[in-house]
Order: structure tokens, then C-alpha cells, then sequence
């Protein structure tokens, strides 16, 4: 565990740079993850298999080794041969993940503990809005006074509401919609609602605290455009992702629609259409100073 929380660190300072001088470090740190996850997968395989031993683990050595080849050999190539086998890697492993769901369900997510996912879900959720609550925390402080403070308490009202729907209508849907697609084996299901659809969250909420970041130093400004989208665009795909998923645990659309539709769309037509005018004025400014 501590290893991985090193390894984690250093993928995450190097991170802001990994597109340029410090894609060595975050191709090591990497590497450096899959290569625990290698140890500790062989660990539990050698526990799991003591009568078997002649059975070969050759899903985690692909799955881990093989990554983790791919990221190391990255560190030392440049940056455009680099970033092909970043997405070479990542291809693996979410094709390794998808096949082991359907060709292997019981060795893979089959025995998952319902109760542990939805806590690992919510915990989650709290991490991503909590980026936002200290996105909004440090860009008050930077300009203080009262149009800055009236900005970041609405963003974080819009944040804690966020969070209100969720774990208030949420965190119950999870543990049945889980135990529903466990009852009848659906193991692909319980792979992409615990995986890989909930990370549309993140480029959500992301979009949402940096409009209200942009929103602090101007208060009393319209949104710029892009702004506005973001802002928008982030409401609506934080409750898509939410209806997308409860539609995936089998609630009927009759269900779903009522409230993902008003939550969805409309929200990236009025960011349009109050950041437009704002833009509409900048080119005309522009046009005309020139």
C-alpha cells in the first residue's frame, strides 16, 4: 500500500507536465504501480492455487506485467512514441477487463462484495466533489472581498447539492442495482457501473469547479464562453452519467427520463445562451478596436 501511495504521488507531481519534460517520471511512476499490483495478484494467486500449482497466471502477468513493460519502456522514448504506448497500455487493460468479464466472470468481478463496491463508490463521489469544495477554497482567498465570497458560496451550494442527490437518491440505487445485476449474472453490468462509467463524473464536476473558479475573480463579469459550457456542459453530464447508469441497473426509462431529462439538456442550453451574449460583445468590442 505504501508503495503504490509513493508511486501515486510521483505519478501525480509529474502529471502537470507529463506532456512535456516530465514523461519520464510519470511513465516510471507507472510502471512502478502495475509492478505492485504484479506482486501482490501473484501473492494472492499462489494462496488461491496451492493444490494447483502447475496453473499458469498468465492473465495477471499480461494484465500487470505487460503494462507494466510498456510504461517502463516509455520512460526512455520520445514523447510521441511514448504517448502510443501509453494508449497501448491502457488498451490492455481495459480489454483485459472486459474479456475477463465475460469469459472468466467468476475469477474476475463475479465474487465481488456488493456492499464494499458501493461504499468504494461513494467514497468516490466525496473525493471528486471534494476536489471542487477546495478548487472554490483556494481561488476565494486570492481575491477576497464580497462579490468573490458571494460567488464561492452559490458554487459551493451548487456543489453541496450535488452531493445531496446523490446520496440521498444514489447510494440505495447502487447497492439494489448492484445486487439486481449480480442476481442474474450480469457481470459486464457490474464492470462498467462500478469501473468505467462512473469516471464521467470526473470531467463533470472538473467542468463545473473550474467555471466557478473563473467566476471568483469576476464576479459581477457574464461567464466567459467557455465558461458557460463548461458549467453547463458539467451539470448535465454529472446527472447523464446518473441516469446512464440507472438504466444500466434496469430501471425502467419511465423511471429515469423525468429527472434526467430536466437535469440534462436544458443545462447546456441555458449556459449557451447566457454566456453567447458575452461573447457576441467581445467580437463586436474586438471588431471594433480593429
Amino acid at each position: 500500500m505504501l508503495a503504490a501511495m509513493a508511486a501515486a504521488s510521483v505519478m501525480a507531481a509529474a502529471a502537470p507536465g507529463a506532456f512535456g519534460e516530465r514523461a519520464w517520471a510519470f511513465s516510471l511512476a507507472n510502471a512502478a504501480i502495475r509492478v505492485v499490483l504484479l506482486v501482490l495478484w501473484l501473492y494472492q494467486h499462489r494462496d488461491q492455487h496451492r493444490e494447483n500449482s502447475s496453473e499458469t497466471p498468465w492473465r495477471i502477468w499480461i494484465y500487470n506485467g505487460g503494462t507494466a513493460v510498456l510504461w517502463l519502456i516509455s520512460a526512455v522514448l520520445p514523447l510521441h512514441i511514448a504517448v502510443v504506448l501509453w494508449a497501448a497500455a491502457i488498451v490492455v487493460e481495459v480489454g483485459m477487463m472486459v474479456v475477463g468479464a465475460r469469459l472468466w466472470p467468476d475469477r474476475s468481478i463475479g465474487g465481488i462484495n456488493i456492499e464494499h463496491a458501493s461504499e468504494r463508490l461513494g467514497l468516490f463521489v466525496i473525493i471528486v466533489l471534494g476536489e471542487s469544495i477546495f478548487t472554490i477554497v483556494t481561488e476565494v482567498p486570492a481575491h477576497w472581498g464580497p462579490g468573490a465570497g458571494l460567488v464561492g458560496a452559490l458554487g459551493f451550494l451548487v456543489v453541496a447539492f450535488l452531493g445531496c442527490a446523490f446520496f440521498q437518491y444514489g447510494t440505495e440505487t447502487i447497492t439494489a442495482g448492484l445486487e439486481r445485476l449480480q442476481a442474474r449474472s450480469d457481470f459486464a453490468g457490474i464492470l462498467q457501473t462500478t469501473l468505467f462509467i462512473p469516471f464521467l463524473l470526473v470531467p463533470g464536476v472538473t467542468a463545473i469547479a473550474g467555471a466557478i473558479a473563473t467566476a471568483v475573480p469576476a464576479p459581477y463579469e457574464h461567464l466567459p464562453f467557455g465558461s458557460g459550457i463548461s458549467l453547463g456542459s458539467g451539470l448535465a453530464l454529472f446527472y447523464t452519467c446518473n441516469a446512464i447508469v440507472s438504466l444500466r441497473y434496469g430501471q425502467r426509462p419511465r423511471a429515469v427520463l423525468p429527472w434526467a431529462v430536466p437535469t440534462g439538456t436544458p443545462q447546456l442550453a441555458d449556459s449557451c445562451c447566457r454566456s453567447g451574449p458575452s461573447k457576441r460583445q467581445q467580437l463586436r468590442d474586438s471588431w471594433v478596436s480593429r
